[in-house]
């Protein structure tokens, strides 16, 4: 199950995938996943900044306090005068954000705001979190 929710995820030709650097595991309920992701961080990658959207989910701000992984910091996201993205400040945040950061993105279905980026807008987001040496951590709501 978890080698097709990895190819479903990246893609059958994926690199990465195909040489076996895409780690999966099976859990129960989105915030069952994201309680297993918050306390490998906390094992693996003890004192990295952890940053979510503002706004964001209610859960992830409990989830990764009660893991004891962090502190939740933020990152521009909505733009209440244009109720869209604020991909002008959500760059500029990630631009300024410590090389090794964890990044907490919603891929769709962002929750509250139900504002997703464009396929141009996620490319600009993949740069600067790869020149940042960002460490992308996804809450993927599917249905």
């Amino acid at each position: 199950m978890q080698a097709a929710a990895a190819q479903l995820l990246f893609g059958g030709d994926c690199a990465a995938t195909a040489q076996g650097r895409v780690l999966s595991c099976q859990t129960l309920s989105g915030t069952g996943a994201l309680t297993v992701a918050a306390h490998l961080v906390k094992r693996t990658l003890p004192g990295r900044r952890i940053f979510c959207s503002d706004p964001t989910w209610e859960n992830h701000v409990k989830v990764v306090a009660d893991s004891g992984a962090g502190t939740l910091e933020s990152y521009r996201y909505w733009d209440a005068g244009s109720r869209g993205l604020d991909e002008a400040g959500l760059l500029a945040d990630l631009r300024a954000m410590p090389a090794g950061s964890l990044v907490l993105l919603h891929a769709c279905a962002h929750n509250p705001t139900g504002v997703d980026p464009t396929r141009s807008q996620w490319e600009a987001i993949a740069g600067v979190m790869a020149e940042r040496r960002l460490l992308p951590w996804f809450d993927i709501a599917c249905a």
